[in-house]
Parts: C-alpha cells; structure tokens; sequence
C-alpha cells in the first residue's frame, strides 16, 4: 500500500482515539462457535480476548481460518485455544501514518488500543482507511451498480448489497486487491435469480467468500 495515496495529511494529523472503534470482550473459555458468530455480526472486528494476562491477546477470523486450514473443526474448541497474542498495542494519542505503519510492518489488520494499561478500543484497518479518505473519495451509493435491481429485492436486502459494495470498495484501497468486489458480484447474481432472498440469507452467501489472497501473501493479515 502506498501511503500517500491515502491523503498523508490526514495520516499525520487524525489520532488513533479519532478512528478506533469500541471493544467486544469475550473470555478464554468462550466456544469457538459462539466467538465466530460474534465476529460475524461484527463485520469481522476482531475480539479481546480476558486471559488473566497483563498483555491483551484478540480472537480474529483469521484464527478460525487456522484451525480449519489444519484440519481441524471449531466444535468442542474454545477462544483461548486459538487467540492470538497481542505484543504490539496502540494508545489512543499514536497518530494513524504511526498506527499504519505498525499494521503494515507485522501484517496484521487489528490494534487493540490500551490507556494506562486499560484496554479502551479496537483500531482495524478500514477504520483508517474510512478516517483519511476525503469525502469525494469515499465509495458513494451508485444507482448503476445496485439500485438495477431495488424493484425485485426487499429494501432492507438492497441497503445490505450497497454496504456491502463500499466495503467492498474500501478492502480495494486498503488491500489493493478486488477480490470482494468480484465476489458481491455473486451475491447480486444470487439476489438478481433469487429475488425472494432476505437481507440475512444474502448476508449468509457473502460469509462464503474466501480469505483474501493477498492478506493471506502477505502472512495471513487476519489480525
């Protein structure tokens, strides 16, 4: 990713408290099954994981990803199986070219940010990525891409597909990969044949899409 694409003015100037989002804490002993649910209604933000430890450890949907790509199931697992140590932590005053940069060097896609050794949020990448775009640059609801098909789709289903378009957008910029752009195709394929699916079956189908290819070059990113 070339930083001074992404408006370095903004990356200098907007703070790690600025962007972040909040925490979703989940504790060592939470089943896999339930902890991937979680990360689902969530968009994929990673969890903090209450180990007992001083450092912050996180549950992603790359370390579900690890264990089926071993060979094994999430059923009978539990998040303090799999978590992922966390030995790098933002706080909230670091700039994001700092938070970024940090990102960028251990391939990872999360920051927990801690103050006074109190976890307080969860900085992701499309957080920056949403922080330092201007406006004209930010992916707008085009009516060519999604609104062809709002007289055959419920309208909770049509405003699914569109944020699921810009998300789609944003993991361009950030990833420069359009893998989500080639798959939200799909799902509109799906909703164009399938004009009685709902919001949440379409949801469902979006879910299937593969791991990224070049976060996972790149040593996973999942985190």
């Amino acid at each position: 990713m070339d930083v001074a694409e992404l408006n370095p003015v903004r990356l200098r100037s907007v703070t790690v408290a600025e962007a972040m989002g909040p925490i979703t804490t989940v504790s060592s002993s939470t089943p896999m099954v339930e902890a991937a649910a979680i990360i689902k209604t969530r968009r994929g933000r990673a969890l903090v994981v209450e180990t007992g430890d001083d450092s912050p450890s996180i549950f992603t949907e790359f370390d579900i990803v690890k264990v089926i790509a071993d060979g094994g199931t999430v059923e009978n697992r539990t998040v303090g199986d799999h978590h992922t140590r966390i030995a790098i932590a933002a706080t909230p005053d670091w700039t994001l070219d700092r938070a970024m940069e940090t990102m960028m060097r251990g391939q990872f896609r999360h920051l927990v940010v801690v103050e006074d050794g109190v976890t307080v949020g969860m900085l992701a990448m499309r957080d920056i990525i949403d922080a330092i775009l201007e406006p004209s640059e930010q992916p707008e609801f085009d009516p060519d891409e999604t609104v062809e098909i709002a007289a055959i789709v419920p309208a909770e289903a049509e405003r699914l597909l569109h944020d699921l378009r810009r998300s789609a957008k944003q993991h361009l910029v950030a990833a420069k990969c359009d893998c989500e752009l080639d798959w939200i195709e799909v799902v509109i394929g799906q909703a164009e044949e399938r004009a009685n699916l709902t919001a949440g079956e379409l949801q469902e189908i979006w879910e299937q899409r593969q791991p990224c290819p070049t976060l996972h070059a790149m040593g996973g990113g999942g985190d």
